[in-house]
């Protein structure tokens, strides 16, 4: 069954979809708290991944902050 799976993931990544604007997407990955790590379809042309470190920075700094008032 592992071969089997292994061949099905190897026969979907020849498929490549196109985005709306017409360019092919490419294989991005969610780093959400719902979906971490999930591979999906994406736009090159859409940049979130400032936005998702920029958070990611701002939780981290207020977890510090939150334990440093605990000192």
């Amino acid at each position: 069954m592992k071969m089997k799976l292994e061949q099905e993931e190897i026969e979907t990544t020849n498929i490549i979809p196109h985005c709306n604007c017409g360019v092919p997407t490419k294989i991005r990955t969610f780093w959400t708290k719902a979906n971490p790590g999930r591979k999906f379809f994406g736009c090159p042309n859409f940049a979130d991944h400032p936005r998702v470190v920029i958070l990611g920075l701002l939780k981290s700094k207020g977890a510090l902050e939150k334990a440093r008032k605990k000192e």
